[in-house]
């Protein structure tokens, strides 16, 4: 019961859940007032989606259950999957959530596995129907899309503008994002270990709302390779 009430109050006092009249579908980023991601999956009350949550994390993901609270006003389930520890978190103002356990202690690779393992769960469970058009009009699973751009952003503030310098005799490269065609006479934007279209480098890399981007893509299912 001391564990139960101590969970209460951490909760009350560290997470900044926003009245339920706002817009809760983005990215929690402002640093100065919270130090961790939270993403809602949904704004609606349910205790089967709730649920449903719960069995894809354990399922899908394969996580192992740390600690579950059900109450009339809330719920949630602490779980790991690997080295991350996160938390789904239904409230009735706000709806289901999904955000790092330790909070404000969180690493950066628990922040970027709470992006990761919401959109697995936003988007449908069959991975034909979670594919999306990119800017030069090829197809894309959304979830491994978003795993190039984390990787990506693990290198910000070391790309240089230039071209990319190679001993092999070939005149085109892909994009570690988006997998397009790159010229390597020309330049783009490059690390020791990555090579980024000027598109994907300005709309995934620099600016920080690339997860509402991918949220908002329109997803189709396809059947053929």
């Amino acid at each position: 019961m001391k564990k139960y009430w101590l969970r209460l109050v951490e909760i009350e006092l560290s997470v900044h859940f926003s009245p339920h009249f706002a817009n809760t579908f983005s990215v929690s980023r402002n640093f100065t007032k919270m130090l961790y991601r939270k993403v809602v999956l949904t704004t609606k009350i349910e205790n089967n989606l709730f649920e449903y949550f719960q069995k894809r994390i354990i399922n899908e993901f394969r996580a192992e259950t740390i600690n579950e609270i059900k109450t009339n006003d809330f719920m949630y389930f602490d779980f790991n999957i690997k080295e991350d520890y996160l938390t789904l978190h239904s409230e009735i103002f706000t709806g289901i959530s999904i955000f790092p356990t330790k909070l404000e202690n969180s690493t950066k690779n628990e922040n970027d596995s709470t992006e990761y393992y919401a959109l697995k769960l936003i988007c449908s469970e069959n991975p034909y129907a979670n594919f999306v058009t990119l800017q030069d009009g090829a197809k894309m699973g959304i979830t491994y899309l978003l795993e190039n751009i984390l990787d990506a952003r693990t290198d910000k503030g070391k790309y240089h503008f230039k071209e990319l310098s190679t001993k092999e005799n070939f005149s085109y490269t892909h994009c570690d994002i988006c997998n397009g065609d790159i010229r390597t006479d020309e330049k783009n934007w490059i690390s020791e270990r990555i090579v980024l279209c000027v598109y994907c480098y300005k709309e995934y890399v620099i600016k920080d709302d690339y997860f509402d981007k991918l949220r908002n893509m329109k997803r189709e299912e396809i059947l053929e390779f």
